[in-house]
């Protein structure tokens, strides 16, 4: 591995990108599927999926962190806000209406006015939460362009303490996080992470960041241990369900340190590779919102994992195999897909067209953001 050149891409960036894509397949493939039914109790299976589920606990916060960590060396563009929303609505729309022509789908109104303002009622949640993101995003930036080390230190450690450390301790109360882990507070929280990682954090070695990775991953999975011994003794079902209390949500300490130390492993150095291989891995990463928005469909959701029957399921290496299978299946003909709307959409909206978009709203908002910067 190796540091990086001045202007040069970080595919190790691209590559976590579609870890976290594969991440999100495998959460969904163990909580919509009906794997769950046979794996028995504290079995080989049991403890594997844990440890998966655990490992892949970092997608969301992983993915926010890298548009926070863009965003210190980047600025806000119309054209990125309407090449999401367009995207979004692409799949949304023409999903719904080939389901509806197969009859897959029932007509009503309620389910035509979600599928065309998906982002509007939160049929996807990480867009809907995600676009407001962005859309604050400039004045995000331009304060945390004002602070100082010490002073965005400071900012990042009382956010921990009030969105990471008082919600384990008071987890029934989430007035200080409006929305939870899910919610756009925690968002901004993450993104002004991704900056001062960006800005001043510094660079540590592969083998540091991983032995770090390592040992927050080891502590989450420890930290449900003594749950486990507590229902095998009394029997008792709240012990069960309480284990991953530490790390079932986005923003438990055990999964935001994990998410942190994850993330630095790909941030800090890259890898060199050959051309092809390049290409292939900026492709992969370029469709892996196709591949959620295409995957997590409602519809294509309650007809994906429903048709799957996972009763063939006996042992560890077909748990694997079988995970292993969906996941490229899923991303593969997601990003097939998805190549073929980029070739539509550059027909459609051609590149000269989207950024005459973006200079007309630059000219107007550079004015008003460089005042309020200067305010």
């Amino acid at each position: 591995m190796r540091r990086l050149r001045n202007k040069e891409r970080n595919l190790s960036l691209d590559i976590l990108r579609i870890c976290c894509m594969c991440m999100i397949i495998t959460l969904h493939f163990f909580s919509y599927s009906n794997i769950n039914d046979f794996i028995p109790r504290y079995s080989t299976l049991f403890w594997a999926k844990s440890v998966l589920c655990t490992i892949s606990s970092v997608c969301v916060n992983c993915f926010v962190l890298i548009s926070g960590y863009f965003a210190a060396k980047t600025h806000f563009k119309l054209s990125k806000l309407f090449m999401i929303i367009r995207e979004v609505l692409t799949y949304s729309i023409i999903i719904y209406l080939v389901f509806l022509a197969l009859g897959i789908v029932n007509f009503d109104i309620k389910s035509l006015l979600f599928s065309f303002f998906p982002s509007l009622t939160r049929q996807y949640w990480f867009i809907t939460t995600y676009l407001g993101l962005y859309i604050l995003s400039p004045f995000i930036k331009i304060s945390a362009d004002k602070l100082k080390k010490e002073e965005f230190l400071s900012l990042v450690l009382v956010g921990f303490l009030l969105f990471v450390v008082y919600y384990n301790l008071f987890f029934f109360c989430d007035n200080l996080n409006f929305g939870g882990s899910t919610g756009i507070l925690w968002f901004i929280y993450l993104y002004l992470c991704g900056i001062y990682l960006n800005k001043f954090a510094p660079k540590n070695s592969f083998l540091k960041n991983l032995r770090n990775y390592l040992f927050v991953l080891i502590f989450n999975l420890a930290s449900r241990i003594p749950f486990y011994i507590l229902n095998v003794i009394t029997g008792k079902e709240i012990f069960f369900s309480g284990a991953p209390i530490f790390g079932s949500v986005y923003n438990s300490i055990f999964i935001f340190l994990q998410s942190i130390a994850f993330f630095k492993i790909f941030a800090d150095y890259s890898i060199r590779f050959p051309k092809g291989i390049r290409n292939i891995i900026v492709f992969l990463s370029s469709t892996s919102l196709a591949t959620y928005l295409i995957h997590d469909n409602n519809f294509v959701r309650s007809i994906l994992w429903s048709k799957l029957n996972f009763s063939y399921i006996n042992n560890l290496v077909e748990m694997l195999l079988t995970w292993l299978i969906i996941v490229i299946i899923i991303y593969g003909v997601s990003s097939i897909i998805e190549y073929l709307r980029q070739i539509l959409d550059k027909k459609i909206w051609s590149p000269s067209f989207v950024k005459k978009i973006d200079t007309i709203f630059e000219k107007k908002a550079s004015i008003l953001i460089n005042r309020i910067g200067r305010g």
